[in-house]
């Protein structure tokens, strides 16, 4: 089995950390300001757990290349994609606009934590027909993929 944690950009580090730190910032300020609404508080909170979740399941995600499957963690979830279902693998270029995280272009699915050289993976069967990874050397990801 190959492991491979996806490499975290800069503007990853930076943004997610802002995003935390404002998240914090506002919970901090809905539970101790007095004459809150008592309806806002619980969305605050749950507006800072999401981001803290995304901050720690974007940093903890790993590709894993197996005999039968390709796994893609993105704690806690796993997305597996059996390699008999594997159509095409190529090494392709985004533009800095697709951005980063787990997103979903119609019946794409992108697992990227950077712009760039990216792996797109071409599936024959599935709700997701293509998958983007974004590995640390994509043209040696793409290849052992391939054996």
């Amino acid at each position: 089995m190959y492991v491979e944690k996806p490499p975290k950009s800069l503007w990853l580090s930076a943004g997610l950390t802002i995003a935390l730190v404002a998240a914090g910032f506002a919970t901090w300020t809905a539970v101790t300001t007095p004459n809150t609404p008592t309806g806002i508080v619980p969305i605050v909170v749950g507006v800072f757990a999401a981001a803290a979740y995304f901050v720690a399941a974007l940093y903890f995600m790993e590709y894993r290349i197996t005999a039968t499957d390709l796994q893609i963690v993105y704690p806690p979830f796993t997305f597996r994609i059996a390699r008999r279902s594997i159509r095409a693998v190529r090494v392709r270029s985004t533009p800095w606009w697709m951005g980063v995280g787990v997103k979903i272009f119609g019946r794409r699915i992108a697992f990227t934590t950077r712009w760039g050289q990216i792996v797109e993976i071409e599936k024959d069967s599935g709700v997701f027909r293509q998958v983007w990874l974004s590995p640390e050397d994509p043209e040696r990801f793409a290849d052992r993929l391939k054996k």
